[in-house]
């Protein structure tokens, strides 16, 4: 089965990602035009832990920043 992935500036509120295999919810997604410096944009995606996740781990990431180049491909979960 293919894997669902995205553009990084395209990932939204509410989506589930992927990164380095485990699940998160999108709280927000953020452009950040001067990222790494000037015109070199970031995407800075900000995430709690899957609450799947969360309970099997009894971990509780909440509010975890991700920065991507805009044109970084993000897999999408389900």
């Amino acid at each position: 089965m293919a894997k669902k992935t995205t553009a990084a500036h395209l990932v939204k509120q509410g989506m589930t990602i992927l990164v380095d295999g485990l699940r998160w919810v999108v709280l927000e997604s953020l452009y950040d035009l001067h990222g790494n410096g000037p015109n070199q944009p970031r995407q800075i995606i900000i995430c709690d832990a899957h609450p799947d996740r969360a309970k099997e781990t009894g971990v509780y990431m909440r509010g975890v920043h991700f920065s991507f180049e805009t044109s970084a491909i993000v897999e999408l979960g389900e």
